[in-house]
């Protein structure tokens, strides 16, 4: 059964967000069917959510005023769509997004801090944690090292050149020493049209929701969504703004300290994909029992 990871970004020259979903197949399937329910309990079916499309409510669209669509019918489907998310089993169905401030990334390199682009620092979040937190929670395991990850983004996403750019890299060197490493599970990196996969959709509700957070006025379509999302659905997040870039890359030195934390998280990982997973159970659960914390 292959792990499947469909991303989407949301943003502008100012502000990217980059949102990923990650279940098994298993879980999609029962995921795509409760999200075509979904579709079709608003105003009128809808085949796909886009959520910028959505709110615009053009002519000549699935949403269009001519339809009888308005914003209020509208917000009301994208609840039921992220209810959709909230009924999911949250230990098998796993939500990321980045965001990043582009304005004060610019801010630093005209300083000349170097730092890496949005692009960059967003794919290095979620894939890099997408992996990780399915290691952790059992998606993957020893049994499941001949059944892969397949990453999926929207068509023409600038996300997935840097992307797919890191799991070559990691792939080859790993081969060349005759090492291994997590992103050897990664079986695919591929392109989708988001009308024809519900898990880009998805992607796209929490990747425009924590974009609007930032980016809208108060008031204004689609602010408080993320603030819906966080009750309602577990998320994992990270926000590179003036302050957290500053800190990780504002000298040569932080810049080290972090290459050297992330080839630290990189042979953290790869040395638990290849434990036995009994053991990684024992471990943790004796971890918990010194922190007095229920295992299971």
């Amino acid at each position: 059964m292959a792990t499947r990871a469909y991303f989407d970004k949301s943003g502008s020259n100012s502000l990217f967000v980059l949102a990923g979903c990650v279940a098994t197949d298993q879980v999609w399937a029962h995921f795509e069917a409760r999200w075509e329910a979904a579709l079709a309990s608003g105003h009128r079916r809808v085949p796909y959510w886009h959520s910028a499309e959505a709110y615009r409510t053009p002519y000549k669209s699935p949403f269009s005023r001519t339809l009888g669509w308005d914003r209020k019918k509208v917000s009301s489907l994208f609840l039921q769509l992220l209810c959709a998310l909230q009924e999911m089993d949250k230990s098998r169905f796993k939500v990321f997004w980045c965001r990043v401030d582009v304005a004060a990334l610019e801010r630093l390199r005209s300083r000349g801090i170097t730092c890496p682009g949005a692009a960059a620092l967003c794919t290095e979040f979620v894939a890099r944690n997408v992996i990780a937190m399915g290691i952790r929670s059992g998606l993957i395991g020893q049994a499941q090292l001949e059944k892969p990850y397949y990453f999926i983004f929207d068509r023409n996403e600038e996300f997935i050149r840097p992307f797919r750019d890191e799991w070559n890299r990691a792939r080859e060197d790993a081969e060349a020493c005759g090492g291994f490493s997590r992103w050897q599970l990664t079986e695919e990196v591929t392109e989708a049209d988001m009308k024809n996969a519900p898990g880009i959709q998805a992607a796209d509700t929490v990747a425009w929701s924590f974009n609007r957070e930032i980016a809208a006025q108060q008031g204004a379509d689609g602010k408080m969504w993320a603030h819906v999302l966080r009750q309602i659905v577990p998320t994992v997040g990270y926000e590179w703004n003036e302050e957290s870039l500053t800190a990780i890359y504002g000298t040569a030195e932080k810049c080290e300290e972090r290459r050297k934390e992330r080839e630290a998280f990189d042979k953290a990982m790869d040395t638990l994909l290849q434990a036995n997973p009994a053991d990684v159970k024992a471990a943790m659960d004796e971890e918990r029992q010194d922190r007095g914390l229920a295992t299971g």
